[in-house]
Parts: C-alpha cells; sequence; structure tokens
C-alpha cells in the first residue's frame, strides 16, 4: 500500500504536471520584469541563501500549520456534530 500511495502522490506531483500550473500563477503574479529582478536576485549571494534555505523554511512553515489544525481538530469536530444534531431537530 506505501508503494502504491508514494506512486500516486509521485505521479500527482510530477513536474509534467505541475509546471502548467506555476506558470500560470506566475504569469497571474507578476509582470515580465519583476521575473527579470526575480532571476536576478537569484543569482546574487543572498539570493542563492534563500534558494537553499527556503525548502526547508517551507516545509517547517507546512509542519507548523498542520500542527495548527491538528491542534483546532477536535474542536471543528464538536461544531461538526452540533450542527448535524441542530439540523436533525430542525426537520423533526
Amino acid at each position: 500500500m506505501k508503494s502504491r500511495m508514494v506512486n500516486l502522490i509521485e505521479g500527482e506531483l510530477a513536474w509534467e504536471k505541475l509546471e502548467p500550473v506555476y506558470l500560470r500563477l506566475f504569469q497571474e503574479s507578476f509582470t515580465e520584469e519583476e521575473v527579470i529582478d526575480l532571476l536576478a536576485f537569484y543569482k546574487t549571494p543572498t539570493g542563492q541563501v534563500v534558494i537553499e534555505k527556503m525548502p526547508l523554511l517551507m516545509q517547517k512553515a507546512m509542519l507548523s500549520t498542520q500542527e495548527a489544525i491538528a491542534g483546532v481538530a477536535p474542536q471543528m469536530k464538536q461544531v461538526q456534530e452540533a450542527f448535524v444534531a441542530e439540523m436533525s431537530a430542525a426537520s423533526k
């Protein structure tokens, strides 16, 4: 099962599938001049540090977000159960 899940995720996150999405998002978000400036920045020593450190930073940010959501999950379940109970009572 693990290998099937990994294959599924790798297939969905393959660059061939993601590239058009990223291109569209960048085109919607940045002008051509801004992209040129970004490319110039990433060639600088500071830009290289950003390239090196950003993946770990994003990984930590996602983990923190997941932990925050997990902490709220029991409360979300309670809200959901209360809503279902209210809807059930209202339909009687």
